[in-house]
């Protein structure tokens, strides 16, 4: 497995002013042709903007509360942006070399889940056990 880095590798899937989708990444965001992220799901698209506000807040966080108003008015600079992520590139690096950030090796335990419980349109295993799915289907997803 190749290192992959969720601020430098292309991953984020967004729109451009003239309509059509890429991907860029976080790191480039400050390309004023992005309009919009344009995630295939709507809490997939709230989750991305929850992820890029927190990285923004932790990483460009002026410090004086004030100053917010400067980066709203003048907006955000490609070299500002790569200059405060670069201080976090190493936490957000991932690939079989090293272990990633803040990751747990302690075995898990308890029942093992599909992952496609982790969305919210698939039923819990309460729904499942007492065949009443009626309306969110099992096995969809």
């Amino acid at each position: 497995m190749d290192n992959f880095s969720l601020l430098t590798t292309p991953w984020l899937p967004v729109r451009f002013k003239d309509g059509s989708t890429g991907k860029l990444a976080p790191v480039d965001l400050a390309d004023e042709n992005v309009v919009d992220i344009a995630a295939t799901r709507a809490d997939l698209q709230g989750a991305a903007w929850q992820f890029l506000l927190g990285l923004l807040q932790c990483s460009i966080a002026p410090k004086r509360y004030k100053n917010w108003e400067d980066i709203w008015f003048d907006g955000l600079h490609a070299d500002a942006l790569h200059k405060a992520l670069a201080q976090l590139e190493h936490a957000f690096q991932f690939g079989a070399e090293t272990p990633s950030f803040m990751q747990d090796f302690e075995p898990l335990t308890g029942e093992k889940v599909s992952m496609a419980s982790l969305l919210p349109e698939t039923p819990g295993a309460q729904t499942t056990k007492f065949n009443k799915d009626h309306f969110i289907k099992r096995g969809v997803t």
